[in-house]
């Protein structure tokens, strides 16, 4: 979290302990017992989310190329100057060209470009894929996002097969690459995500039902009460995609912003809550 402090000006806002039998289901594992850290700024509905697992998984051959999330991109006003950051923070710093390898080995490459302030801004990820045609279905059929007009920067794989969505301030490229191999578990280290979010619970619901219906599916129906949900989505080539419904009032809650004082006994009260739902689990027969 130190690394992402000092290239992207993030604060910590919050964990949140991730354990028992619904956490199990929605990622996809037999069982789950981790923390989730958040960082966040002042941008809107934007956050970056950390699992610490207790048991993370590390495939034979996990530093092969993959289906999925390969890199972030981030705008810099100067990388040297985002070096000379990294570098004043404690932070060793593992640089090839322009791109920059955080402490897990995610590759960010680092795009000169004006910026508002001294710090760097994501402004898009880029996905691996091998059917290019089952991710724009996914993407852009299902969930909705926009081609979009403009290509991000090309780096590497030129000459791929590739597209841009627009995902708000953010972009998606999807690059095509033959033979890559399956999508990784979702809690081997280094591994990234993305979450999508909309504000009503009519809205999510309504994505929710067309991105079923279209053919694709979840890890376990929406989790949550009738003021939140969340949903761990699937494309048939496994790329996945949380679907986050949440309403401005509980950003500080779920770490989209530094908590006061009742968005942390909120937490304390949600925590204690999974953890009756934990013991009861385990108390049946």
């Amino acid at each position: 979290m130190q690394f992402y402090a000092a290239l992207l000006g993030l604060s910590a806002t919050g964990s949140f302990q991730v354990r028992g039998p619904m956490a199990a289901r929605l990622f996809e594992m037999p069982a789950v017992q981790g923390v989730n850290y958040w960082m966040a700024d002042a941008q809107a509905f934007f956050q970056l989310e950390f699992f610490a697992f207790s048991e993370s998984c590390r495939l034979p051959g996990a530093h092969c190329s993959r289906s999925g999330y390969e890199r972030l991109f981030v705008a810099v006003s100067g990388i040297d100057a985002a070096v000379a950051r990294l570098h004043a923070a404690g932070m060793t710093v593992d640089l090839s060209g322009t791109v920059l390898r955080d402490p897990d080995g995610v590759a960010l490459q680092l795009v000169e470009a004006e910026t508002s302030g001294a710090v760097g801004r994501i402004i898009g990820i880029r996905l691996v894929v091998e059917d290019m045609e089952d991710a724009v279905d996914y993407f852009h059929r299902a969930l909705g996002l926009p081609l979009s007009v403009s290509q991000p920067p090309a780096t590497i794989f030129a000459d791929a097969p590739r597209c841009a969505l627009n995902a708000g301030e953010h972009w998606i490229e999807l690059v095509h690459r033959q033979g890559v191999g399956p999508v990784r578990p979702l809690n081997e280290p280094g591994l990234m995500n993305i979450a999508l979010g909309v504000r009503r619970p009519s809205h999510f619901k309504a994505l929710y039902q067309r991105v079923l219906h279209a053919g694709f599916n979840s890890s376990t129906p929406p989790v949550g009460g009738g003021l939140s949900h969340v949903v761990y989505l699937r494309s048939r080539a496994g790329l996945s995609v949380e679907l986050l419904q949440l309403p401005v009032w509980m950003d500080a809650v779920w770490g989209f912003r530094t908590p006061g004082r009742l968005a942390r006994l909120a937490r304390l009260l949600i925590g204690g809550l999974v953890g009756l739902s934990v013991r009861m689990a385990r108390a049946s027969p």
